[in-house]
């Protein structure tokens, strides 16, 4: 073979009294050839120093060697990155031997067996090698947001942030995207419900989850009350006072005085009328409640005030005639204490 260019030797049969030791003999002649092939008429000599033994002419055989030696062609495992991933033989290759390689040079995740096509030229045998090309997944973390609404509300639309996509990839390399679910729904009560990502497909990445949480905080509980009752006469005063929040706005109505973005209402209504106030909570849900006072044809009397002292101390400086808008078509007549008509 072709693995060197030495020839070993023995000697056999020879005479008792003949002293040629072939153990430090030595070849000589004919120079030896290595190369695959046969060669006719080598001519060669050995000696032991003493002596020297021609050989008769014999023709030489070089037959392929069977292998390569130092090379090697083993698998190697990548993590993903997106870029393309392949086998190499590890070794020096002889003069006139080439390699071709098959399911080579690879970029996505999974395991492929890759073949090493080796031309042994001349003076080597053909040979094929296989080994193993994998390319690892990586980890992606899919973090569900959490998300708050009110008891009541629609469910928001929910999202998800993604850790472990190597530099500009994002969800849109995903096949198929995390659906993202609850079992809560708009008629729900207050609490937490967990919201479960699930489903996402992805050739390249290995996915966990991490679920988020939906808050569904309670709506104000409002109660509405009035200090003189649902029904009242024409032009009466009355106060609504509101409770179960943290801010109140109440409606534009007629009637109203004062109060209109407190929880106390003062009206003084002179038809029947509804007032509704929206409540709203430490939570920022809010409610809205209504309360109607029906007016009677009855209407509130007049009530004028008796006692007048103009002295500017801001006590008893105006005469007052209470609800006496509600009689556009009054006459006001002034007397004196002996009845004389003054104005």
């Amino acid at each position: 073979d072709i693995d060197g260019d030495k020839l070993t030797f023995s000697i056999s049969n020879q005479p008792a009294w003949a002293s040629f030791n072939p153990a430090t003999g030595a070849l000589t002649g004919t120079p030896l050839r290595k190369d695959e092939g046969t060669y006719a008429n080598i001519v060669i000599a050995v000696s032991d120093g003493t002596a020297t033994v021609a050989l008769p002419a014999f023709s030489l055989k070089v037959e392929p060697a069977p292998t390569i030696a130092g090379i090697s062609f083993a698998g190697v495992s990548f993590a993903y990155d997106g870029t393309l991933k392949s086998l190499a033989i590890s070794g020096t290759l002889p003069a006139g031997v080439t390699v071709s390689y098959t399911n080579n040079g690879q970029r996505n995740a999974g395991t492929y067996t890759v073949t090493a096509n080796i031309n042994g030229g001349t003076n080597y045998q053909d040979q094929t090698l296989t080994a193993q090309l994998t390319i690892n997944k990586l980890p992606l973390t899919v973090s569900v947001n959490n998300a708050t609404i009110c008891q009541g509300s629609s469910l928001p639309t929910f999202s998800a942030n993604y850790n472990g996509f190597i530099a500009g990839e994002s969800q849109t390399n995903l096949s198929t995207r995390p659906s993202l679910s609850t079992t809560a729904n708009s008629s729900s009560a207050a609490g937490s419900y967990a919201i479960i990502a699930s489903g996402a497909v992805a050739s390249n990445y290995e996915i966990t989850y991490v679920n988020g949480s939906l808050t569904i905080n309670p709506t104000p509980v409002v109660a509405i009350s009035s200090d003189k009752g649902l029904s009242v006469p024409k032009g009466e005063s009355v106060v609504l006072t509101a409770n179960g929040g943290t801010s109140y706005v109440w409606a534009n109505a007629s009637g109203i005085v004062s109060g209109q973005n407190t929880a106390t209402l003062s009206v003084r209504p002179t038809v029947t009328t509804t007032y509704s106030v929206t409540v709203t909570n430490t939570s920022g849900c809010n409610t809205t409640q209504s309360i109607t006072i029906q007016v009677t044809e009855e209407v509130v009397a007049i009530k004028p005030t008796n006692i007048m002292s103009p002295n500017g101390d801001g006590k008893n400086d105006k005469w007052v005639i209470e609800n006496i808008d509600l009689y556009p078509n009054n006459q006001v007549t002034v007397y004196h204490r002996g009845g004389r008509v003054i104005y």
